[in-house]
């Protein structure tokens, strides 16, 4: 389900997401995948993203247009 999105980028098990990585992307960095061997249904990764591309005033963005390209 996760390889399916074209906005998340899912690195090799050995190299985790850094800022390094995430700079100037609009894509979300995973890495380090496992399953939580506690819990049933449960993954356990590192996550990393660029706050000034993908957080809130981009996500405000795509909803704004998705709600403009919906009542066209």
């Amino acid at each position: 389900i996760l390889s399916a999105s074209n906005q998340l980028e899912i690195l090799d098990d050995n190299q985790p997401p850094t800022a390094i990585l995430a700079n100037n992307s609009n894509k979300v960095f995973l890495g380090r995948l496992r399953w939580d061997l506690s819990l049933d249904k449960t993954l356990l990764f590192f996550v990393y993203g660029d706050n000034l591309r993908r957080g809130a005033a981009y996500n405000a963005y795509r909803i704004m247009e998705y709600k403009i390209n919906d009542s066209m």
